[in-house]
């Protein structure tokens, strides 16, 4: 298309691009932003969840050797802004170092299952009964006689006669 193409096109009918956010979103200095995360008493791990970062890229951010670039940054930027305007919990404060998890002893109930911080413990992750597993043998018995034979099909030298 030409120029010229473009002219001959109602105004009505051009779509309108709305204007982009700014570049930059400011942050606040990397030493706030670790004060302010800490007096929430939350971990550099529930800050990377948030965001979908590691834990070592949201200490960076706090140090001021890199800093959030796009839409994360503005994320970013109001989730700080939204820490240090709300009042801080009225519950006890988190420690900052690392947790310590142990398990609690709980009263078991007949019936009940069992439970580990509160979650129920539901066995192995896949159990597989052994009618299943011989059948899956067969399958791969069957692939790997399947893929000899077709491999002495397609390197075996014709006959000659």
């Amino acid at each position: 298309m030409n120029s010229t193409n473009l002219a001959v096109v109602p105004s009505s009918t051009r779509t309108v691009i709305p204007a982009r956010a700014p570049r930059t979103t400011p942050l606040p200095p990397p030493a706030e932003r670790r004060r302010v995360r800490e007096q929430w008493g939350l971990t550099p791990h529930q800050v990377a969840a948030a965001f979908g970062v590691t834990a070592a890229t949201v200490r960076s951010w706090e140090a001021g050797r890199t800093a959030p670039v796009g839409a994360r940054r503005a994320a970013y930027a109001q989730f700080l802004r939204g820490l240090a305007a709300s009042p801080l919990p009225r519950s006890r404060p988190r420690p900052v170092g690392p947790r310590v998890l142990t398990p609690t002893p709980v009263a078991m109930r007949p019936g009940a299952a069992p439970t580990v911080y509160g979650r129920p413990v539901l066995g192995p992750p896949d159990p597989v009964c052994a009618r299943r597993v011989r059948r899956l043998r067969r399958v791969a018995l069957g692939v790997v006689v399947w893929g000899a034979f077709v491999h002495l099909m397609v390197t075996a030298p014709l006959p000659l006669g």
